[in-house]
């Protein structure tokens, strides 16, 4: 999408733009909300014994098998 001279753009592109920022805005704001610590600072993790990888998890879900629970505070 290019502006030249005094042409705007379409408002189908206008509305197509906006839509898709919007989207990328709610996927970008849930991935961080399931990250925010809990209101004492407590990180709620599951490490994988097998592969020795870590993921963030929401408070009270449970890990998966092979996994161990772990927390932390920053």
């Amino acid at each position: 999408m290019s502006i030249q001279g005094n042409r705007l753009p379409s408002p189908v592109t206008a509305v197509a733009v906006l839509a898709v920022l919007s989207a990328l805005s709610l996927v970008a704001f849930t991935a961080v909300r399931g990250c925010v610590p809990e209101d004492n600072g407590l990180i709620h993790g599951c490490y994988s014994t097998r592969s020795d990888r870590m993921r963030v998890v929401e408070p009270g879900s449970g890990c998966r098998p092979g996994e161990r629970p772990i927390n932390w505070t920053p």
